[in-house]
């Protein structure tokens, strides 16, 4: 059996076997591999590789010490992107101690190398929560847990940079995302404004906005509404036929076609307003059986 069956009990185990994964670039692992287009590393076991196979067998011939999941308690999902990859480390709370249930790491693909380090940020975060460990995640409560991030005071000659990085080069987020993803990193007086002033100009976020001449034309019928669900985030949209436009009818389909797929959002945001908000907030809870 194959080490990296095990890479889930092995502490940055990605980085433990790097220097042996290297030399298979460019070779085919087994008989039926289609023939790689790779460039093929030249084959020389050096000192590097002989302490990375000893490291590992080291670790695979001695115990375990991980802890077994516990679906009614909570997890914590610890993740970190460095120069080398990305890890993910699963851990628990029981008898008082932080158990290790599982760990994940893995290299970087070609095209995330040149990634910059907000992006790996995100990066590592899908791939731990989406693809690693989404089997104990799904359907329980669990906390995320990265680096600490320091703010720098940013000089003038370097926020156009931060602005492009933080809104041109992550999808043109809006306004409010744009923000959040500034001041995590940088400070810069007059920062809220000069956000506010580059999400309102940007000629890509223009010419996106759709025109408010435009009018959906629906037939007479048992469906009169349209309820369309954008996501601030990934900008995905998705709408759907109502029957009227009430907080009750909102909640129930924002329930049943969005949440119950997606799970409940960190923020809910209307266009008819704080009172209409509150009473669809309610009816959630009343649906999905929240005291």
């Amino acid at each position: 059996m194959s080490p990296g069956y095990y890479r889930c009990f092995v502490k940055d185990y990605a980085k433990v076997v790097r220097p042996l994964n290297y030399l298979l670039v460019g070779h085919p692992t087994n008989k039926d591999s289609k023939k790689s287009k790779k460039k093929k590393t030249p084959w020389i076991r050096g000192d590097q590789q002989q302490k990375a196979f000893e490291d590992i067998t080291h670790i695979l011939t001695n115990q375990p010490v991980l802890g077994y999941a516990d679906f009614t308690k909570p997890f914590l999902v610890s993740v970190d992107a460095s120069t080398e990859g990305i890890g993910a480390v699963l851990y628990q709370e029981q008898n008082g101690l932080e158990r290790v249930i599982s760990y994940a790491s893995r290299g970087f693909r070609a095209s995330e190398r040149n990634y910059p380090a907000h992006k790996l940020g995100f990066l590592c975060l899908k791939w731990a929560i989406s693809e690693n460990v989404h089997d104990y995640l799904y359907g329980n409560t669990f906390i995320v847990d990265g680096q600490d991030v320091l703010q720098l005071v940013l000089l003038e000659s370097y926020r156009d940079w931060a602005m492009k990085g933080l809104h041109d080069d992550v999808g043109h987020q809006g306004r409010d995302r744009t923000f959040w993803l500034v001041k995590q990193r940088f400070f810069w007086p007059g920062l809220e404004k000069d956000v506010v002033q580059t999400a309102r100009t940007c000629p890509n976020c223009l010419r996106r906005k759709s025109s408010t001449k435009a009018q959906a034309h629906l037939s007479k019928g048992v469906y009169e509404n349209i309820l369309v669900i954008t996501d601030n985030f990934t900008r995905y949209v998705q709408a759907i036929p109502t029957r009227n436009q009430t907080a009750q009818t909102t909640a129930r389909v924002l329930f049943e076609n969005f949440f119950s797929n997606y799970s409940f959002p960190a923020r809910l945001h209307s266009d008819q307003g704080r009172s209409f908000e509150s009473m669809v907030i309610r009816d959630l809870c009343s649906i999905a059986g929240v005291q």
